[in-house]
């Protein structure tokens, strides 16, 4: 991997972990983070969403090409005109990326950490996707620094 690639890799992975925080910041705290979708934030909604399907399409490993999938799928289809695909398909993402956090070998125990966001998102949707993206973003970045040590 270039440099150029392992910085837009990281860049990619931090702007998603903050983007509940940025949508949070300029709009207000919302009940989940597909209601940004019809707020001014749509842009950088769908940006960052597309960014991480095509990172996660990127990674070498098959097991996140479902969760990629399920991401540009529900940024496809707009929470304003197709609500129920569109959660249906968030739901699937979250799920979904259960699957590869299981059967890793490395940093095994985000997979309990994941596991634990989602019953929040039964008391509190935007504060469960947040822990959940967190997550999410922590151990690709850490997956990332892991694959560029051992390819330098």
């Amino acid at each position: 991997m270039s440099t150029i690639d392992f910085y837009i890799k990281i860049l990619v992975i931090i702007i998603a972990a903050l983007m509940p925080l940025i949508f949070i910041a300029f709009v207000g705290y919302e009940i989940s983070l597909s209601t940004y979708w019809e707020t001014s934030m749509q842009p950088f909604f769908i940006i960052v969403n597309a960014s991480t399907s095509y990172h996660l399409f990127a990674v070498r490993n098959w097991r996140w090409r479902p969760s990629a999938i399920m991401l540009l799928a529900l940024t496809a289809f707009s929470v304003t005109e197709y609500e129920n695909v569109h959660n249906i398909l968030a739901v699937l993402f979250f799920v979904v990326s259960l699957i590869p956090l299981y059967i890793t070998n490395h940093y095994k125990y985000f997979f309990w950490i994941y596991l634990v966001t989602l019953p929040v998102m039964i008391y509190d949707m935007m504060l469960g996707e947040s822990l959940a993206i967190f997550t999410l973003c922590f151990y690709h970045g850490l997956m990332l620094f892991k694959i560029r040590k051992l390819t330098r």
